[in-house]
């Protein structure tokens, strides 16, 4: 048996997968499936993450740069395939990525990041103009990406785990975990024994696994962008509008 503390989108996954290759899983979910981070995510689906394939390869040089690009295709297939063979109706959409910016001085790093990027076989070109609502100077595109409702797709892929040898608990808050040969967690509502457990959380805290070890390095941070006609709300209305 696996169990899992998480059920956003990262632990619910990995309780698919394991559930699909035959183990026992158990996922504990102190909220509900997708009420977490997923759910305030942007749901885009893409291999292209900022301006991070010139920083991997001048730091860990071409084959860790490789074998990041090659895991980033492949996550991007995998949920492509599952949306459309478990006919998952998540919103899928496919788009265009961009990273763009409004300053000709970056000229360089964007076509660096282009390059390195082509040599990965990745689909990305580097171009003077985008059809994004807004002005910019340059911009690295990264064709046939896609974006989805992100809760959406966390919640159809734990519906499909109990018919997959698996269960999902959700209001499953945990409050304590003893490491073993047997693993023993204990929720507000009793206890599971594992052989195996995956804490697959935002920052871990007590009685979390991690506290004392990477977790002390860590720290959550929030990123978001608002598109508004300000003219048509007041700002009371738009504090609002942010903050939710």
């Amino acid at each position: 048996r696996v169990l899992f503390r998480s059920g956003g989108i990262a632990g619910i996954s990995t309780a698919y997968k394991l559930a699909s290759s035959g183990l026992s899983v158990v996922v504990l979910e102190k909220n509900t499936v997708a009420s977490g981070t997923t759910g305030g995510t942007t749901g885009k689906v893409t291999t292209q993450h900022g301006l991070v394939y010139t920083e991997l390869w001048h730091r860990f040089g071409k084959p860790t740069t490789q074998t990041y690009a090659r895991l980033c295709k492949e996550g991007f297939e995998d949920i492509a395939t599952l949306v459309s063979s478990k006919n998952i109706n998540c919103d899928w959409h496919s788009a265009d990525n961009y990273v763009f910016t409004t300053q000709s001085k970056n000229y360089k790093m964007f076509a660096t990041e282009a390059k390195i990027a082509q040599k990965l076989g990745l689909p990305a070109d580097l171009i003077n103009s985008t059809d994004l609502p807004f002005s910019s100077t340059l911009a690295v595109r990264f064709k046939d990406q896609a974006y989805f409702n992100a809760v959406k797709y966390a919640r159809a892929l734990a519906s499909l785990i109990p018919d997959l040898n698996g269960r999902v608990h959700e209001h499953s808050e945990v409050v304590s975990i003893q490491i073993g040969k047997v693993c023993t967690v204990t929720t507000t509502h009793g206890r599971v024994h594992a052989r195996y457990l995956v804490v697959a959380t935002k920052v871990p805290a007590a009685p979390l696994l991690g506290r004392i070890t990477y977790a002390a390095l860590e720290y959550p941070t929030t990123s978001y962008i608002v598109a508004m006609k300000y003219s048509e709300i007041g700002r009371a209305s738009c504090r609002e509008r942010v903050s939710s």
